[in-house]
């Protein structure tokens, strides 16, 4: 028996493995008819609307994968820094504070009608707001104030083809360089009812006129349905992925890429063009799985090249990197693969738990969530448990520059805490800094869900998380086993010309008739100064003695490379960053975890030439 069954997954592995040698990214073309029109503010009022709605869950892929199904829920040893969040009690290894404030909140309705609410948002650079869950919208300024009060998404669509059950995984984006919105919504779950609905504002004004088209969720012409849709944009294109699953049994196909001329849906053309990828495949050479493209989140230019991140469904030690060289009409467009490797990560043991009742929340998936793009590097964000935090679901959060190919990552969590469906943008009024605000959702034994929020500076060092909205009571829908679908996304837009770091999100949490409330916020900091040129250089280390972290506050008046050695006092080297600095005043944190508690002497080097020695003492804990 054991030699039948070691012969029979030696035969997948062949196969597996003989699919993988023949297949390469295919560009398809396609055109979507406009389809219906909107003009908001003149809408009907709704229907009333009591119809549960539970979306059907596709299988993740990979279960039956040998490769992948004995890792899962293996907890990773990681080689990546970790930092402990203490759930914002105290301050627990940081030398970040964040700054982070509250600024306008508001609370969208009550989500009765199913579960769960697939939170998204878009704020434009005039503060008008469009904000959506499952099956409904609504549009807000920003002070929280309703423009339009919510409305039914068929409604909005106003296509007669489309029913309000069929609607589900809204996707809502701002575009600052056209001033326009963007609004993506799926529609059906079989081959033959499968829709991508796509609608673009008119106008600046997201309660003006809107356009809509309809492109079919069986792009590839195949017996699957479009799932978990994910967007972004570049200059001149709306990027959206997808999962492809099966209609006989929601088992997972493939991931597709459609690149969409958005100025085209702008101008409300008569016509949609674009062109769709397949055949992809990730850094392990299995079929891609829930690509996300990593949109623009600064005002620079960015295109006609685009990048994607995905992980391995389950789990994996390997994230790919997806580049799309050109434009949805250029012939000479490809797909390349990059990979950065990872600590293994895999899904979490058990589903989180909540104060006050037995059933979970269910966060048995890795994929990944949400990506950006901004000077040069990939953002994203995933969860995974790890050694540091047990079983629990910790986040991690990655920097991939496309340039040097290289990788970092930190991961965020607390042990006995569930932290889940993270999402991340730009958080700076200052486009050169490298600086990200994450969002997240969070329960246990002691809270309900909760939402909450944490800075991470340039240097990959987190600020004490803020409590953005607190929960009210346990979610319990009463369907689907033990667990209650939590997520899927977590919304999340930066404000683009604010003089300030400024991001507005939109989560949910747990309310007191124990259905998912829908909360959005907005999240400042004290505006980031722009660096000031300085005719010479010049260094210094702080805090000295210290505890763990060592800052070096630099003055230069060149970009250049600079050189970090750490000596023991026996003139052993220990530690050697090298790290490339941009022209002004800058600090950069090291960790210096792993040390131990003695004397050290500090040398440093800008370009070959090197500063004054500096010792400085690492106290133990």
């Amino acid at each position: 028996m054991f030699i039948r069954r070691s012969f029979a997954v030696f035969l997948v592995f062949i196969s597996l493995f003989a699919q993988a040698q023949n297949k390469k990214p295919t560009p398809h073309f396609g055109s979507a008819p406009l389809s219906s029109s909107c003009i908001v503010r003149n809408l009907p009022a709704d229907q009333p609307d009591t119809n549960f709605i539970m979306h059907p869950e596709p299988e993740e892929p990979d279960e039956r994968d040998p490769r992948f199904f004995l890792h899962k829920h293996k907890l990773p040893n990681n080689s990546f820094p970790n930092f402990y969040e203490d759930h914002g009690r105290t301050i627990l290894n940081k030398t970040n504070s964040g700054n982070l404030t509250i600024g306008a909140t508001g609370t969208f309705g009550v989500y009765t009608q199913g579960t769960p609410p697939d939170n998204t948002m878009a704020i434009s650079n005039a503060g008008k707001t469009v904000a959506s869950i499952n099956v409904r919208i609504g549009f807000y300024d920003s002070t929280g104030t309703t423009l339009q009060s919510e409305r039914n998404i068929s409604t909005f669509i106003g296509d007669n083809q489309i029913s309000q059950s069929s609607l589900f995984d809204p996707r809502v984006i701002y575009d600052p360089k056209s001033d326009r919105f963007i609004y993506v919504v799926l529609s059906g779950s079989t081959d033959v009812t499968s829709k991508i609905v796509i609608g673009f504002s008119q106008t600046n004004d997201p309660i003006g006129a809107w356009k809509f088209y309809k492109i079919n969720g069986n792009v590839d012409g195949s017996s699957n349905w479009f799932d978990y849709p994910n967007i972004g944009i570049t200059d001149n294109e709306l990027i959206i992925t997808g999962n492809l699953f099966s209609s006989t049994n929601n088992n997972f196909y493939q991931s597709v890429v459609l690149q969409i001329n958005k100025a085209e849906g702008y101008s409300g053309a008569a016509n949609l063009n674009y062109r769709y990828w397949d055949n992809i495949q990730d850094g392990n050479n299995i079929n891609a799985f829930t690509m996300v493209p990593a949109g623009n989140s600064g005002n620079e230019s960015y295109g006609p090249k685009f990048y994607l991140v995905s992980n391995t469904g389950l789990g994996s030690d390997i994230i790919t990197i997806y580049e799309i060289t050109d434009t949805w009409n250029s012939p000479s467009a490809q797909i390349n693969i990059k990979t950065a490797t990872v600590d293994f990560y895999s899904t979490p043991t058990n589903d989180a738990q909540q104060k006050g009742t037995t059933r979970r929340l269910d966060i048995k998936k890795n994929r990944i969530r949400n990506a950006y793009y901004n000077n040069g590097i990939v953002h994203y964000t995933y969860i995974t448990p790890t050694n540091s935090f047990g079983a629990v679901s910790a986040i991690a959060y990655g920097r991939f520059d496309v340039a040097t190919e290289t990788n970092k990552l930190i991961y965020i969590g607390e042990t006995g805490f569930n932290y889940a469906f993270p999402a991340i943008t730009h958080f700076s009024n200052l486009e050169k800094k490298n600086a990200t605000l994450l969002t997240y959702l969070a329960s246990n034994t002691t809270i309900y869900p909760e939402i909450r929020a944490v800075y991470i500076d340039e240097n990959m060092v987190p600020s004490t998380s803020i409590l953005v909205k607190v929960g009210n009571g346990y979610v319990n829908y009463g369907f689907g086993g033990n667990s209650e679908r939590w997520g899927d996304y977590t919304g999340i837009s930066r404000r683009y010309n604010s003089t300030k770091p400024e991001v507005w999100v939109f989560g949910c949490f747990g309310e007191t008739t124990h259905y998912w409330g829908n909360f959005i916020a907005q999240i400042t900091a004290s505006p980031d100064i722009p660096p000031v040129l300085v005719s010479t250089d010049s260094v210094y280390f702080s805090p000295n003695p210290t505890l763990r972290y060592l800052d070096m506050n630099v003055s230069t008046k060149d970009s250049a490379q600079f050189n970090l050695k750490i000596y023991s006092l026996k003139g052993q080297l220990v530690r050697e960053e090298i790290i490339d600095i941009p022209s002004g005043i800058h600090t950069k944190t090291f960790d210096l975890m792993g040390l131990s508690p003695e004397e050290y002497i500090l040398k440093l080097t800008k370009n070959g030439v090197e500063f004054k020695p500096f010792k400085f003492l690492l106290l133990g804990k």
